[in-house]
Parts: C-alpha cells; sequence; structure tokens
C-alpha cells in the first residue's frame, strides 16, 4: 500500500507541493496549549494580513455582529472568546492551505470542503460531549481528514473526477483503491505526516451501513 501512495504522491513535484502556512503550523501547537491566551494568538494570527483580514470579516458577518462594527483584531479576539476564535482562526488558515492544492475541479472542492467543515464541526461536538480534552484536535481532524481527496484529485483531476461523480460514500473507497492502488485515507495519512503535521496521523473512513444514504 505504501508503495502505491508513494508512486501517486511522486506526482506531485516536490518544489510544488504546497507548503503548510506557518500561521497553521502555530496556531495548531498553540491550540494544544491549555495556557494559551488571546494575547498569544493575536500575535500568532497577526503574521498573516490575509487571515487576519478573514476573521475580521467573519467577525462582523451576519452570525457573529455585534451592534457596530467592529475592525481592531485585538479587541475582535477579547469579543469572540477564546474557543470561537480558535475555531474560525484554523478554519480560515486550514481552507487557505486547501486552496492551494487545486483549481482544476471547483465543484469538487467546494464538495469536499463543505463535507470537511461539517465533520469538523460534529467531531468537536462529540469531543464536547464526551469530555475529550482536546477538542480543538477532534475539529482539525475533521477539516483534514478527506485531504487525501484533494491530492488524488490534484493528480488526477480528469480520473477522479470521473470517479467521484459515479461512486458514493460507501463505494469510494474500493474504486479508488482499484483505479490507484490506494484509498484516500491511506493517502491522507501519509500526506499529512509528509507535511509534518503530526497530530492527524490518522485514517478517516465511513462506516457502511445497508441503511445509509448516498449524499
Amino acid at each position: 500500500m505504501e508503495t502505491a501512495v508513494k508512486k501517486i504522491l511522486a506526482k506531485i513535484d516536490a518544489n510544488n507541493l504546497p507548503a503548510v502556512p506557518r500561521v497553521l503550523l502555530d496556531l495548531i501547537q498553540a491550540t494544544r496549549e491549555p495556557s494559551v491566551n488571546i494575547d498569544e494568538l493575536t500575535k500568532i494570527i497577526s503574521q498573516d494580513t490575509g487571515l487576519s483580514a478573514k476573521i475580521i470579516a467573519t467577525a462582523n458577518s451576519p452570525f457573529y455582529r455585534r451592534t457596530t462594527e467592529v475592525n481592531d483584531l485585538n479587541r475582535i479576539l477579547i469579543l469572540l472568546g477564546l474557543s470561537t476564535l480558535k475555531t474560525i482562526a484554523i478554519t480560515k488558515a486550514v481552507q487557505q492551505f486547501f486552496s492551494q492544492l487545486s483549481h482544476a475541479q471547483q465543484n469538487f472542492l467546494e464538495l469536499i470542503w463543505y463535507r470537511s467543515l461539517n465533520c469538523a464541526l460534529l467531531a468537536k461536538k462529540i469531543a464536547s460531549l464526551i469530555a475529550y480534552d482536546a477538542a480543538d484536535e477532534a475539529y482539525l481532524t475533521g477539516l483534514l481528514h478527506r485531504i487525501g481527496q484533494l491530492v488524488l484529485l490534484d493528480c488526477f483531476p480528469k480520473e477522479y473526477a470521473e470517479l467521484l461523480d459515479t461512486q458514493n460514500e460507501l463505494t469510494i473507497e474500493n474504486g479508488e483503491k482499484k483505479l490507484f492502488g490506494a484509498n484516500h485515507y491511506e493517502i491522507g495519512a501519509f500526506f499529512n505526516r509528509k507535511l509534518a503535521i503530526a497530530i492527524i496521523d490518522c485514517r478517516c473512513r465511513v462506516i457502511p451501513t445497508s441503511k445509509r444514504r448516498r449524499d
């Protein structure tokens, strides 16, 4: 299996492999520290003006907006609170990373992102319900659990788009194995290790049931 994965990743030129944004790595590290505070996160987020702008825009969206518009990052972080801030910042940083991978099949990219975000929200909710002390890691794992699909879409835009169009969540794994020699769970785990995102060294998969609907 690992040989097949390596062959797939070899199709991505080493010099073109998307770099993990420094701010994302710093955020991952910071959110693992129980003592992290607003000032530390402000300093990290301020490294990336694009991410700062996205957080400000999100905070002023109808979902979060207060009576008056706020444009000061530090003030926004205080108003949002640490937990909400972590969620927004990591979401935007990972979304920024996703956008580097491929634009060949925009409709599939949007679908993968939508499903990843839903999984992240559900993972964080479950973590809270069972009092798991690393809810932010659960959230990040959810965001990245389909990154193997992005790699396949980047390496084989035509072939994988056709596979996505004809397979559902219950059959996609076998289709990937047959066509590429590895599935997106295995590719995602290998890719995350390659990017040195150590806390996401996992293989996430659908558990088939006879009653599960095709989505």
